[in-house]
């Protein structure tokens, strides 16, 4: 009877741990940050941009708020992350043709800025460096990635779009494409 009553008592604690391990990691959860149809949070991120043939720092920075009135889509993106790379060009492809939306890329949870910098100056790690002077899109680097949490993203590649009035409109956490940014762009632009 013991050994009956031992293993009830342990089936009911796996039960409750494991109960407790749902809610505390799937139900209890709190998004941070901005989600849709809240007011974008402001924050300010260092530029950086190729110089020949070399990537670097700009010495300049972009913040949100200072570009309202506009529609910006901002990506967040990390040297590691294989998807976030292979969306890149198709956000170079929707900033050409759509000059008037800011679009900010921006690397971060990649290291500090000296690891990112020679990262994308590197041919062997970066397959793209050869590109990243014709890319006409803003490159951001979200040091502590602050504009990543304030956004509420929660895993690379996220993509945001922000309204002309601040409001966020789209949120996701997977590749995009042209055509979906058109999509969603498209339609605010029109409003």
């Amino acid at each position: 009877m013991n050994k009956a009553l031992s293993y009830v008592c342990y089936g009911l604690a796996t039960v409750v741990m494991g109960s407790a391990l749902v809610y505390y990691n799937f139900v209890d959860k709190k998004k941070l940050g901005a989600g849709v149809g809240d007011s974008s949070p402001d924050f300010t991120v260092a530029t950086m941009a190729a110089e020949g043939d070399t990537f670097q720092m700009t010495g300049e920075e972009y913040t949100l708020l200072e570009n309202t009135g506009k529609v910006r889509v901002l990506n967040f993106w990390a040297t590691w992350c294989t998807p976030c790379k292979e969306e890149l060009p198709e956000f170079d492809e929707f900033a050409k043709k759509y000059p008037n939306v800011d679009v900010i890329v921006m690397c971060g949870g990649s290291g500090d800025e000296n690891t990112v910098i020679t990262w994308m100056n590197d041919p062997v790690q970066d397959a793209q460096k050869n590109a990243w002077s014709d890319y006409t899109f803003t490159f951001g680097y979200d040091k502590d990635q602050v504009a990543y949490n304030a956004m509420g993203a929660e895993l690379f590649p996220t993509t945001v779009i922000v309204d002309e009035n601040n409001v966020v409109r789209y949120t996701a956490g997977k590749k995009v494409t042209f055509e979906s940014l058109e999509k969603i762009v498209v339609s605010l632009l029109n409003d």
